[in-house]
């Protein structure tokens, strides 16, 4: 499948998920399957078995693009850097009327999360700094954090736990 995915790519000039995925999947609807991890996490669908997705933390990249506040109808997530890891602080709270009776039901009203750290492992993607790194090899990947969309120096989209949110 290397080999011929590779040949693919040559003769074609895109990427091998490109063909694939207009060739192959959307033709029979699989509208939400990929070949790629960080596509994977992007969609909310299930990862699969992608070797090799977490290495190791690298000390190399620019947390920068990253750091900014992040709005969902539900969350918002500020993201600053603190001790060279990326410091979340979520908060759950609404941003409409009908959100705020759904908050105010079942959470009592606005609510906050502890702050959570992350070491990057590749450019727009992050693990949670407390575990080690061979964790995330099966279904754990869910708790990895990418960000996406990176234009004039910032992520425009940050995803964690398949929930994909924009930068506010």
């Amino acid at each position: 499948m290397i080999v011929a995915g590779r040949l693919l790519e040559v003769v074609t000039g895109t990427p091998f998920p490109d063909p694939l995925e207009r060739d192959v999947y959307a033709p029979i609807g699989m509208k939400d399957s990929c070949t790629s991890a960080e596509q994977a996490i992007l969609r909310s669908t299930a990862i699969g078995h992608f070797l090799a997705l977490v290495a190791e933390v690298r000390q190399d990249i620019d947390l920068t693009p990253y750091v900014g506040t992040y709005r969902s109808d539900q969350l918002r997530i500020d993201v600053g850097i603190v001790d060279g890891r990326l410091e979340e602080r979520t908060t759950y709270e609404p941003t409409d009327e009908s959100q705020e009776r759904i908050f105010t039901e079942f959470a009592g009203g606005v609510t906050s999360a502890p702050p959570q750290r992350y070491v990057p492992i590749r450019p727009g993607l992050f693990a949670p700094a407390e575990y080690p790194l061979e964790t995330f090899d099966g279904y754990l990947r869910l708790l990895l954090v990418s960000y996406h969309d990176i234009r004039d120096g910032r992520a425009h989209f940050r995803n964690g736990g398949g929930r994909l949110i924009r930068r506010a």
